[in-house]
């Protein structure tokens, strides 16, 4: 049996996106939590963190006091990734990323992560890519211990503008599927390439998932709203993929503004991922329980 963790972290780091922090109270109200534990899974709630909206802290650029503040709540992550098969993290903004690598390279420093984002611009703040190139280029940062390697991360990306991007990354050193690769290869090539990557590293498996790496027609509720993203068939397969091929230590979720939403639309299309990904897992444990793989 599957044992999952849920926790939301509903931080926002700019005034201009401060309904990303009701992100994780959106994706609950989905009744996703219901639907796990209606599954072969042992779901453990560690609930949501406090909001942290304070303006000294979250309403402006101020790189150590936001870091500071991440660095003392790391802990509770650290537990629930030692404690389940996999952790979903609810989060507001893409900045809380750095605190996942906090707690993840605390328990394997060999660990890799699976982001897929496509935003605007990759802005310090507004997405994971805009985390991770700040971490690359200033390695010796206020993260404290944490040393992440760029061969430590594959990107996912399908939008056409961020093609100047990828050159960036990959003379770091990180591994980047863009959309030239998905319409070279195709879709599936893609997944099963990412997958071998994974494969090859033999470490726990990370996968941060934004709203902006989603067309807009599936995820509206996004901050800035540009054409183009993975369709709803194109996250599903990957999820189903993933689950049956591999596994993810943990799944996080952000970027999510429910204020400029359709409904909960954008919510119950992540609570799906979700769904379809732990499905999926249920029944390959299942299969190999009765020794039919």
């Amino acid at each position: 049996m599957q044992k999952v963790g849920v926790v939301g972290i509903p931080w926002v780091f700019s005034d201009e996106r401060q309904g990303t922090a009701l992100a994780p109270f959106a994706i609950r109200y989905t009744g996703i939590l219901e639907q796990l534990s209606n599954m072969e899974i042992e779901l453990c709630d560690f609930e949501n963190l406090d909001f942290c909206t304070e303006e000294m802290l979250f309403l402006r650029t101020d790189l150590k006091a936001v870091t500071n503040k991440m660095l003392s709540q790391t802990e509770l992550l650290e537990v629930m990734l030692r404690q389940v098969d996999t952790s979903l993290v609810l989060a507001g903004d893409e900045w809380v990323a750095q605190l996942l690598f906090l707690a993840a390279q605390k328990q394997n420093d060999e660990s890799i992560y699976v982001i897929l984002d496509a935003p605007v611009q990759t802005d310090f703040f507004a997405s994971y890519l805009g985390v991770l190139k700040k971490l690359l280029e200033e390695p010796n940062s206020e993260l404290g211990n944490l040393r992440l390697k760029p061969s430590q991360f594959c990107i996912l990306s399908a939008k056409r503008e961020l093609e100047t991007e990828k050159a960036f990354f990959e003379k770091a050193g990180v591994k980047y599927f863009g959309l030239a690769d998905i319409e070279n290869l195709g879709f599936e090539e893609v997944i099963l390439r990412l997958l071998a990557w994974t494969r090859k590293k033999d470490a726990s498996v990370h996968l941060l998932l934004s709203a902006s790496a989603i067309d807009p027609v599936f995820v509206p509720g996004v901050n800035r709203i540009s054409v183009g993203g993975l369709t709803y068939r194109e996250v599903a397969h990957f999820m189903e993929v993933m689950a049956k091929r591999g596994s993810f230590s943990s799944i996080m979720v952000a970027g999510l503004n429910p204020l400029r939403d359709e409904g909960n639309k954008s919510a119950k299309f992540m609570a799906r991922m979700f769904e379809i990904y732990f499905k999926t897992r249920s029944l390959v444990d299942e299969k190999k329980a009765k020794g039919l793989t």
